[in-house]
């Protein structure tokens, strides 16, 4: 799986960034401040009034105050900076434990751990405010954890989470610093603490349903995209069918219509009768092929949204539009016999057929046919036997001319064809030359009764 560049992932470490070096002046004053303290409990000196700012720590070491390093909390302060700088960092991936530590991290800055509590401390570089910039990444972490759960509720939950855990600090807050929180305003602050947890879950709520909205309108172009590729690859097959039956048509027609206008020519001398009759069995042939053409382009240039003007409801040819096709290739020459073989479950006639399997075994004989038509030779004569058998229908042409079937350069289109057709109904297929003279092809088609109506 390739790396992808996440442009919300890549802004997550400037903005940690920034507002980490923004909060750096807690821990460079707290690192420089001068901090003595003096127990409460005990009586506390006061310094003599007038002392200079730059002698009064001289003054605090001669009445007996204790200085105090301010090194551990620069390191807490560092501690709970790195959680929410790291939360930052992780929102994407974790956004639940980016919130948790976000949260525990500005709780951390807000209890001022170190120093202890029940001193009274006297510095002239305390910070002025426990708050820092970097405390912001609670309110981003917030609004990354509201904006992608899946409901309304649960961001609403965690927003109520965050100023439940807001509240529980600043009682802890006056619980450790009595003498810090008698000076704070409690009211004023949670009153701040809620509007902002408000407007964190309004801008949450918006930005959730816009990319609700967004995911149904991609949702619905991928389904329009897969329906166009299902609607192209249909027509794609659909194209291909009618190109075969295309060259099914012409094929067979051309081949009888050639031989008749051969017989023709033949005979327009000794035998004008037959001349006459070749010539308007040209004509037939010719105006029936026309006809099956217009109807297979006009299937193709027809499409859902433009219907042709007037559709055309002509069946296609089955196994009961056989004999005409006998006849049609004897008038060209070409004698043919006919033998039906039934054997299904004991009838005596042969059962009603898929039409699919009735439009594929009248194109395989129409196919067969026509190759005997153009290859075998003249005088040639051919047998077509259909034999109905329980789970199929077996289907033999054999022509018996002086030809050795199809050449190799002529027989592509149409014994593909075949083997087509044969294909898509799973169906088994042999064809090739019979001794020295002739060809066979041997068709079996699977069947399935057709249920009676």
């Amino acid at each position: 799986m390739g790396f992808v560049f996440r442009w919300d992932y890549a802004l997550d470490w400037p903005v940690a960034v920034v507002l980490t070096a923004a909060s750096l002046g807690a821990p460079t004053t707290l690192d420089g401040a001068d901090v003595w303290r003096w127990p409460e409990s005990r009586p506390r000196p006061e310094l003599p009034l007038g002392v200079d700012k730059d002698d009064w720590a001289a003054a605090a070491a001669s009445l007996g105050y204790e200085q105090v390093s301010m090194r551990p909390a620069v390191v807490l302060w560092w501690v709970f900076t790195a959680a929410l700088a790291a939360a930052l960092l992780m929102q994407r991936r974790w956004p639940v434990a980016a919130l948790i530590a976000a949260t525990a991290g500005a709780a951390g800055h807000q209890l001022w751990l170190y120093p202890p509590d029940g001193y009274f401390y006297l510095s002239a570089g305390w910070p002025a405010t426990s708050w820092e910039p970097i405390d912001l990444a609670v309110l981003i972490t917030l609004l990354t954890l509201a904006s992608r759960v899946a409901t309304r509720w649960a961001a609403a939950l965690a927003c109520g989470g965050v100023l439940a855990a807001a509240y529980a600090v600043e009682l802890l807050d006056a619980a450790l610093h009595p003498a810090w929180a008698a000076a704070s305003k409690p009211a004023v602050i949670g009153t701040a603490e809620a509007v902002v947890i408000i407007v964190v879950f309004a801008l949450s709520d918006s930005i959730r349903s816009h990319r609700a909205r967004q995911k149904a309108l991609d949702d619905a172009a991928a389904a329009v995209e897969r329906e166009q590729q299902r609607a192209a690859l249909a027509a794609a097959s659909e194209r291909a069918r009618i190109t075969r039956e295309l060259h099914d048509v012409v094929a067979h027609s051309l081949a009888v219509m050639v031989a008749q206008a051969q017989a023709a020519v033949a005979a327009q001398h000794t035998q004008p009768e037959r001349t006459g009759k070749a010539i308007t069995e040209v004509v037939n042939v010719g105006r029936a092929a026309l006809a099956e053409m217009r109807r297979m382009v006009g299937a193709v240039r027809s499409s859902p949204t433009s219907p042709p003007e007037e559709e055309d409801l002509t069946p296609q040819p089955g196994i009961e539009a056989l004999p005409a096709l006998f006849e049609r290739v004897r008038a060209a020459g070409v004698e043919v016999d006919v033998d039906v073989d039934v054997d299904v479950s004991g009838e005596g006639e042969p059962v009603e057929l898929p039409a699919s399997v009735q439009m594929a075994a009248y194109r395989i004989v129409q196919e067969a046919l026509t190759n005997t038509i153009k290859h075998a030779g003249r005088r040639a004569r051919a047998t077509v036997r259909l034999a109905y058998r329980e789970g199929h229908l077996d289907i033999a042409v054999r022509d018996y001319g002086g030809g050795a079937g199809p050449p190799a350069e002529d027989s592509g289109n149409g014994l593909r064809g075949i083997e087509e057709r044969v294909s898509l109904l799973g169906g088994e297929v042999t064809a090739g030359p019979m001794g020295d003279h002739g060809f066979e092809v041997k068709v079996r088609l699977p069947i399935e009764p057709v249920p009676a109506a």
